[in-house]
């Protein structure tokens, strides 16, 4: 048997050993409460607890959890149910009601404990509310842009038909415009040239067909695009450079000295990025035909 002394010591140490574990229970950062096992009344809750459901002390202590309707039925009932056959529960996502209707996300976990014969349940209760709105907010989120992404798609989609049509109708349009020209023009150019033309007129003749075919050609475009800078003359000189024609019959043509249409090749070579003497301009104009 043990001395007087041994028990009192050990009294002591248990003594300690309840109030550390008390202090414990009532400063832990989680909210924590101790329930009968039987009826679910509240025996005690921490300061946590408290300020997180609402009530006071004396409005939690001797009142059972569906009393104060801190669960819902269902949890309830799932939660008991989990107890009596496992003797435990831990991590079960709940909702809690608080004193002034909030409902409130939290994680429950309890144990069935023993303390000097009666069961009692020990049970720690996590508040993931702000997560919880915080993970629906992303998903939501999600959810938003996958369904703006689909529209975008459908939208670019069906941009893409629209620009492959536009295509399809330039393409058509400029094969009809090519054959009517080939068809209704350019034979009475043929005729003409037949006649007793002298060299001005002939010199007109065959621009006038050159120019023709370039009107569906992608050289007017492209020069028009890309050097938007060049001016009417300096495109009008182009398009006779590119068809072969010397700068002395380009001034015949144009009624201006050679020096002057110089001039203007000196330009649209810097215009169009050309350095001096590298690379010959009619070449240059071909290749971007």
């Amino acid at each position: 048997m043990k001395s007087s002394k041994a028990l009192h010591i050990e009294i002591l140490e248990r003594d300690k050993l309840n109030i550390l574990l008390s202090r414990m229970f009532f400063m832990s950062p989680s909210l924590m409460a101790v329930n009968s096992f039987d009826d679910h009344v509240f025996i005690d809750v921490n300061h946590r607890f408290i300020r997180f459901t609402g009530y006071s002390r004396e409005e939690i202590v001797g009142r059972s959890i569906l009393e104060l309707n801190i669960l819902s039925r269902e949890d309830y009932e799932r939660i008991c149910q989990s107890l009596k056959t496992k003797g435990a529960i831990y991590n079960e996502e709940v909702e809690y009601r608080t004193k002034s209707g909030n409902i409130r996300v939290g994680i429950y976990s309890a144990e069935l404990i023993d303390v000097r014969g009666e069961k009692l349940l020990l049970s720690i209760h996590h508040d993931i509310t702000e997560r919880t709105h915080a993970q629906n907010a992303l998903k939501q989120t999600e959810e938003e842009l996958t369904k703006r992404s689909a529209e975008l798609e459908k939208a670019n989609s069906a941009l893409r038909v629209f620009l492959e049509h536009r295509r399809e109708d330039r393409k058509n349009l400029e094969t009809r415009l090519q054959q009517n020209i080939n068809e209704l023009i350019i034979p009475y150019i043929r005729e003409l040239q037949n006649y007793n033309l002298d060299e001005r007129g002939k010199c007109y003749l065959n621009i006038l067909e050159s120019n023709l075919k370039d009107i569906v050609s992608p050289f007017l475009n492209n020069i028009s695009s890309y050097y938007k800078n060049l001016t009417p003359t300096e495109i009008q000189v182009s398009s006779m450079v590119r068809g072969g024609m010397t700068s002395k019959n380009i001034a015949k043509l144009l009624n201006v000295a050679p020096g002057t249409v110089d001039t203007h090749r000196n330009n649209i070579r810097k215009k169009l990025g050309l350095k001096k003497g590298k690379t010959n301009l009619r070449s240059y104009l071909l290749s971007i035909s």
